[in-house]
């Protein structure tokens, strides 16, 4: 018999502009993985060697104005995921530019960890 209780996963949604334009962006599905924690999921990000920070922190750090930050919330066709992120990346001619991620969190059967998903 199935658990009916829920916890709380946490996994990373892309977000990429918009191909209608308007200055609007789209989110991408999940990438399958979840995470127990939403620090651990961050940690894990942030191992693969991106410079990221919350929405809010970035919209406030001047290497991110720079590049050319601007604040996406509720221009994300789809719907905001819960936590919205910015990240440096480099540019196709060397210049730094400002890209987009989130994550959501999402409810599940306490049992969805026993049947092998990453914590």
């Amino acid at each position: 018999m199935k658990n009916t209780k829920t916890t709380t996963a946490f996994t990373e949604i892309s977000i990429s502009p918009a191909y209608s334009g308007f200055d609007m962006f789209q989110r991408g599905e999940s990438n399958g993985t979840a995470w127990a924690d939403c620090s651990d999921l961050e940690a894990e990000i942030s191992s693969a060697g991106l410079n990221f920070l919350p929405i809010n922190e970035a919209l406030a750090d001047s290497e991110f104005i720079s590049a050319g930050i601007e604040d996406i919330s509720g221009k994300i066709y789809g719907g905001d995921p819960d936590h919205i992120y910015a990240r440096i990346d480099d540019g196709p001619n060397g210049e730094k530019t400002v890209g987009y991620f989130g994550i959501d969190e999402i409810d599940v059967d306490k049992d969805y960890w026993d049947e092998g998903h990453r914590r």
